[in-house]
C-alpha cells in the first residue's frame, strides 16, 4: 500500500485550502464570504456543503451557505447523526418537475434515496477516510431472511462461501426455531428480535423437516456475485438461468461471470432469464461487462448509456477537487502532467462519458432476455435492463424496481466517504427518467418458500412462460415478505472509470 501522503494532504492543510478556494468559486451570494475557522466537526459540515454545491447533480438547486448554514447541524447528538441531517436537508431542495416532489425523496423519514454518507472508523494515519474501492471480502453470515404476513420466516438468499452457505441451507426453507425460540412473527417488535439475533457472533436455528439444529458463527467470506447459474429445460427449448446477488468491482467477479456465459454458450441458448431480485447494483465496470457478455457481436461499438454530469464539472469549474486524489484500481495514486492526477482532472464531458459495446464472451444466440426484480432491484442492475431494451427483445417479471438511473463517484471528508448522484444515465435512445422505477411486463410475486431455479416458484414460473399478461390469476394475490437482511451489499451506481483530460 502507498503511503497515506501520497493520497491526501494533511487534515488541518486540506481544510484550509478546500474552504478557502471553494468559497470563491461561484459568482453568487457566497462569493464574498469569509468562512471563519472552526472545530473539526464543523470544518466537515462545511465541506459536505461545499462538495455539494459544486459536484451535486442537482447542485443548482441549493441555497447559499448561510441559508444553509451547515454549522447548525453539529451541536448535539453524535458526528455521523448530525452530517446525516445535514446531508438529508441538502437533498431536498432539488424537485422533479415530474413528480413535484424531491428527486431524493425517501420511503425512509429523514433519509435521502440516493445520498449517503459512510464513517470509516480505519481512517489513514492522516485522520482521513480512503476511497478506496471495497473489498471483495465480506464477513458475517451470508444469510438472508423474510416474513411472510403469515408469521413464518424464510430463507430467501444464502451469499456462496458463506457459513450459512457452508452448512448447506438454502433459498425456500422454513426457519421454525432461532436460539431456541419458536418464530411467530406478529409485529414490529417480533421482526426486531429477529435482527439483533442477525447481528450476533453466532446463532442456533431450527429448519423444518431437519431435526438437528444448526449453528452458525459469523465470519469472513469471499463474495462472490453469482449465486447460480444453471440450465432449465422449457417447453421451447434450453434457457439460461442466472442469479446475481450484487455487482462488486469487475476484478471479483469476471470469473464467476465468464465461466456462467461458457455454460450458456455451450448449451447454445436462445434465451436467458437474469435474476436481480436482490441486487442493490454496484459498480459500473461490471454492469457493462455484463452487457458485453450478453449482447451479440453485430452490436459491437453500439451505444449503450451515457452519464451526464452537472455543468459545472463538464466546465472544469469544479476547483474543490483539486482535493480528491485520482486512484487507480489497485490505490495508487496517478502520476500526471509531472504530479498526482486528481477528480479535476477528469473529463466530465456528455462525449467522454459515452459508452459502447464491447463484446465478450462466445455467446452469440441469445434473442430475447427476461429480467426478474423487486423494489431492491437498483442501480447497476437497473441500468443493465434499461441499457439493452434498444438492443434486444427484453422482458421484466416480478415487481416495479428501486429507480436509481444516477450515480456517483466517493468522496472523502476527514472520517467519512460522501456519496452524492455526480450524474445521471441514459440509453441509446436518450432515456432516463426512471426515477419512480422500472415497471414490470408481467406481475409476478417473491415467492420466498421454493428455492432459486425451482420452476414452481412463482416469479420463475411467470419468466419460464412466453405467455401471460401483466394481472396475477385470480384468486391469487401478491406475496411481499418482509426482509430481514444484516448483510454488507455493493450498493449505488459506483463509477471508478475516469478519462483524464487531453488523453
Amino acid at each position: 500500500m502507498k503511503s497515506p501522503s501520497h493520497r491526501f494532504c494533511p487534515l488541518a492543510i486540506l481544510f484550509s485550502i478546500v474552504l478557502l478556494v471553494a468559497g470563491a468559486c461561484h459568482d453568487d451570494n457566497d462569493n464574498s464570504l469569509q468562512i471563519p475557522p472552526g472545530t473539526r466537526a464543523e470544518q466537515t459540515a462545511d465541506s459536505i456543503f461545499l462538495y455539494a454545491r459544486e459536484l451535486y447533480r442537482w447542485y443548482d438547486a441549493l441555497p447559499d451557505y448561510t441559508t444553509v448554514n451547515p454549522r447548525q447541524y453539529v451541536a448535539g447528538g453524535g458526528n455521523i447523526e448530525n452530517l446525516q441531517e445535514e446531508l438529508f436537508t441538502l437533498t431536498q431542495y432539488a424537485i422533479n418537475p415530474a413528480t413535484g416532489q424531491p428527486y431524493e425523496t425517501s420511503a425512509l423519514p429523514g433519509q435521502p434515496k440516493y445520498s449517503f454518507l459512510q464513517y470509516v472508523p480505519d481512517a489513514t494515519s492522516t485522520g482521513r477516510a480512503s476511497a478506496m474501492p471495497p473489498s471483495k471480502s465480506v464477513y458475517g453470515f451470508g444469510l438472508e431472511t423474510a416474513a411472510r404476513s403469515t408469521g413464518e420466516l424464510y430463507i430467501r438468499q444464502i451469499l456462496p462461501g458463506s457459513p450459512a452457505a457452508t452448512a448447506g441451507l438454502h433459498r425456500g426453507q422454513h426457519i421454525t426455531a432461532v436460539n431456541g425460540e419458536a418464530i411467530d412473527i406478529q409485529s414490529n417488535e417480533d421482526l426486531e428480535k429477529i435482527r439483533k439475533a442477525w447481528i450476533s457472533p453466532s446463532l442456533t436455528i431450527t429448519v423444518h423437516g431437519q431435526e438437528q439444529e444448526i449453528i452458525l458463527s459469523q465470519a469472513g467470506y469471499t463474495a462472490d456475485p453469482v449465486s447460480i447459474h444453471m440450465l432449465l429445460d422449457t417447453p421451447e427449448g434450453t434457457a439460461g438461468y442466472l442469479v446475481l446477488n450484487s455487482f462488486p468491482p469487475l476484478a471479483a467477479a469476471q470469473a464467476s461471470l465468464d465461466n456462467a456465459f461458457a455454460v450458456f454458450a455451450k448449451a447454445g441458448i436462445t434465451h436467458l432469464i437474469i435474476d436481480l431480485r436482490y441486487n442493490a447494483g454496484g459498480y459500473i465496470e461490471t454492469a457493462e461487462y455484463l452487457l458485453g457478455l450478453l449482447a451479440p457481436t453485430h452490436l459491437q461499438g453500439a451505444i449503450l448509456y451515457a452519464e451526464h454530469y452537472n455543468a459545472l464539472l463538464q466546465q472544469q469549474q469544479a476547483p474543490i477537487l483539486t482535493r480528491q486524489r485520482l486512484l487507480d484500481a489497485n490505490g495508487n495514486a496517478i502520476p500526471y502532467k509531472g504530479r498526482y492526477a486528481t477528480y479535476a482532472d477528469v473529463d466530465y464531458s456528455p462525449e467522454a462519458n459515452t459508452r459502447t459495446l464491447t463484446k465478450h464472451g462466445s455467446l452469440e444466440t441469445i434473442t430475447d432476455i427476461t429480467f426478474i426484480t423487486t423494489p431492491e432491484t437498483a442501480s447497476a442492475s437497473e441500468l443493465v435492463i434499461h441499457a439493452l431494451r434498444p438492443h434486444l427483445r427484453v422482458r421484466q417479471v416480478g415487481t416495479t424496481s428501486y429507480g436509481k438511473p444516477v450515480g456517483f463517484f466517493p468522496v472523502t471528508i476527514d472520517q467519512y466517504v460522501l456519496w452524492m448522484p455526480t450524474f445521471n444515465i441514459t440509453n441509446a435512445t436518450g432515456d432516463g427518467d426512471y426515477y419512480n422505477g422500472l415497471p414490470p411486463d408481467i406481475v409476478a410475486s417473491d415467492d420466498v418458500t421454493h428455492d432459486f431455479g425451482d420452476p414452481q416458484e412463482a416469479s420463475l414460473a411467470t419468466a419460464l412462460s412466453h405467455t401471460g399478461s401483466s394481472r396475477l390469476p385470480a384468486g391469487t394475490t401478491l406475496q411481499r415478505p418482509q426482509t430481514i437482511n444484516t448483510t454488507p451489499r455493493h450498493t449505488g451506481l459506483i463509477e471508478t472509470r475516469k478519462m483524464l483530460t487531453g488523453n
